[in-house]
């Protein structure tokens, strides 16, 4: 019941990927990047150039709101995803150290398998990646790093990150589909806070009608949480944002892309 948005974000990160070029580049390198048992190939997407400029209008504004569904999955994946990301990405993009040394390179692969799978786990197994750097070297790299790069909410963050990272026993798997277990609560994804498995499915059966023959999918796009005083409630999911920073932005390219003239034809309409 927590598939649709995913798909859809997956779908949409992928379309801001590929790489557009006004000439063919077949002498490019078509496999630009390897790492583990990843792959990063390049896409020519032939024509582009020849659009309408209203239709690349419209996939401007598509891609800047795939960028926005794309830390949406980040959150839904793991609630401390984004601080994850963010983290080593201000790192990535401020240290002066000496990036030789096979410490670093371990970092940068790590950071590059959260980019790639969307989070901290792997993309196919559900399993959280093992850093290959040391603790140690994680924070070293960080605190020369000026505390004003990372922004008041990162720094406080920055113990819940390396639990994150490093703690073997936290958070050991985003979907855990073994029998016999609460899968809700040995999950480490961000669907659900504080209710089992069987509260979640006693919520979302008692929404549903056993009359409808076409019944529709609950419990997309949302967070389902327990308030302190044991209620059970969805939480909206486009309407939730660990850093707000980002929601303005996000919504300026949502309706961009309705506004666009690109928009007025086809199916590709927004139902809103």
């Amino acid at each position: 019941m927590k598939t649709r948005l995913s798909a859809i974000c997956l779908t949409l990160t992928a379309t801001t990927m590929i790489s557009c070029h006004e000439k063919k580049t077949e002498d490019a390198p078509w496999i630009l990047d390897r790492f583990d048992d990843i792959k990063i190939l390049r896409y020519e997407v032939s024509g582009f150039a020849e659009l309408p400029l209203r239709e690349k209008e419209l996939i401007y504004y598509l891609a800047e709101a795939a960028k926005c569904g794309r830390d949406i999955m980040f959150d839904q994946n793991f609630k401390y995803n984004l601080p994850v990301r963010r983290t080593l990405e201000v790192i990535y993009e401020n240290y002066d150290g000496d990036r030789t040394t096979p410490e670093w390179k371990a970092l940068e692969k790590y950071l590059k398998k959260v980019w790639f799978a969307n989070g901290i786990h792997h993309h196919y197994s559900n399993d959280k990646f093992v850093p290959e750097f040391p603790k140690e070297y994680f924070l070293a790299v960080a605190e020369s790093i000026p505390v004003e790069k990372f922004g008041d909410e990162l720094n406080a963050l920055r113990a819940v990150v390396c639990e994150a990272i490093f703690n073997p026993e936290l958070y050991k798997t985003q979907l855990n589909q073994a029998e016999g277990q609460d899968l809700v609560a040995t999950s480490a994804n961000n669907y659900y806070e504080g209710v089992t498995q069987a509260e979640a499915e006693d919520f979302y059966r008692a929404m549903a009608d056993p009359a409808d023959p076409e019944p529709v999918s609950y419990g997309l796009n949302s967070k389902l949480v327990k308030d302190e005083d044991g209620t059970i409630r969805e939480r909206v999911e486009s309407r939730r944002y660990v850093f707000a920073g980002d929601r303005e932005d996000c919504l300026l390219a949502g309706e961009g892309a309705r506004r666009c003239p690109g928009a007025a034809e086809g199916d590709h309409r927004s139902p809103d």
